[in-house]
């Protein structure tokens, strides 16, 4: 269950110390904790056994957070791609009445992060659902932005120079300095296991290198706790 005991213990257990009592933002205001060094797969899970007991601050730090396993004991960062671990501003929480709004605002900052000198190429929209990904589409097409659908394999086309929109799901694994997350207010969908749905955003959040974006409209439980 989401927010237990257990869920406490898990995250205590990636510290050689186990400190149950500490909070995600208190770990982070110790600098480099002495981490007996879980896999990036394995502290997602851990984080996401929790998520529904943080608070708005705790969640946002997430990305920063995830940033300390790509760091040596000693707190030096370790070899990866170039675009990997650098510290960017606060992540942005957009909470507008509806999905259409939703979108036309990420399409708008996103234009302004290319303005600030990132590369269309280096920003990628992560959706929920289809139904966010056509919203999305729609709004970066009227602001005439480039960018690609992901709807079914062999559309991912990682080289080209245009915002990439896809879901949340086939995002593992991949990273980008502009990311925005689209639907997280409706979230969990009808049906979905509540935990599944925790893991699935941080992983989506943790996409994200440079800048975050989070659209959290809509009914969902996710929304009514980011939204606040």
């Amino acid at each position: 269950m989401i927010g237990s005991k257990d869920s406490t213990e898990n995250l205590g257990a990636l510290r050689c110390s186990p400190a149950a009592s500490e909070t995600p933002i208190e770990l982070l205001r110790l600098g480099p904790p002495p981490f007996k060094r879980p896999t990036l797969e394995e502290f997602e899970d851990a984080m996401c056994d929790s998520i529904s007991s943080m608070t708005k601050e705790e969640i946002e730090a997430l990305p920063k957070f995830h940033r300390y396993l790509d760091k040596d004991d000693d707190g030096i960062p370790l070899v990866k791609p170039v675009s990997c671990g650098r510290d960017g501003p606060e992540p942005i929480v957009i909470n507008l009445p509806t999905l259409p709004e939703q979108a036309a605002k990420i399409a708008e900052l996103l234009q302004g992060a290319h303005a600030d000198g990132f590369a269309w190429g280096d920003m990628a929209v992560l959706c929920r659902d289809y139904a966010a990904i056509d919203a999305c589409c729609a709004a970066l097409r009227a602001r005439k932005l480039p960018h690609q659908a992901r709807k079914r394999s062999g559309d991912f086309k990682p080289g080209s120079d245009a915002v990439k929109v896809l879901t949340m799901k086939v995002s593992k694994g991949l990273e980008f300095p502009v990311v925005a997350l689209a639907g997280v207010g409706q979230m969990p969908l009808a049906g979905e296991d509540e935990q599944d749905e925790a893991r699935l955003f941080c992983v989506a959040a943790t996409r994200a290198t440079h800048r975050l974006i989070v659209g959290v409209c809509g009914d969902g439980t996710f929304g009514h706790r980011l939204g606040v």
